[in-house]
């Protein structure tokens, strides 16, 4: 079923977006747009919508960078301290841990799967299909013993 198009609902749109590209949340951006999460959702374009969580994780992303630089000292105001290492901490792992969900492709942890035979050797393949029960079960049993 179709969601209705309730009036002024493109500039709210547009605006949930619009705050998404400041890397804050869909939920910050339906807050300052004065529309509920739940209609944003029906109304928006998906591809409109994935692309907008794809540049909150690319600037969340790049504030972690200055978070880093400030931590070290770089780039810091007039009278501005380096901020305390053990608060960047407890930052940059929240914000690593919302980016792998948000975007896993690009900032998930890349996990691989590695197949290999006895010994560390490659797997052996053996076409099985021209045997006899008798020679598959004595393949079983061979299987088993070790």
């Amino acid at each position: 079923m179709p969601a209705r198009h309730l009036p002024d609902i493109d500039n709210k749109i547009e605006r949930v977006l619009e705050v998404m590209s400041f890397g804050n949340s869909m939920s910050e951006g339906c807050r300052q747009a004065g529309i509920a999460p739940m209609t944003f959702l029906d109304n928006v374009e998906p591809g409109r919508y994935a692309r907008a969580r794809e540049v909150s994780a690319s600037v969340q992303f790049d504030e972690m960078h200055l978070l880093e630089n400030k931590t070290l000292g770089f780039g810091l105001e007039y009278g501005e301290t380096p901020l305390d290492p053990q608060r960047y901490n407890v930052v940059a792992n929240s914000r690593k841990w919302r980016l792998a969900r948000m975007h896993p492709k690009a900032y998930g942890d890349k996990v691989g799967v590695e197949l290999t035979g006895k010994d560390g050797g490659p797997i052996q393949h053996q076409d099985m299909s021209q045997l006899t029960d008798e020679q598959l079960h004595a393949i079983l049993a061979q299987g088993s013993k070790e």
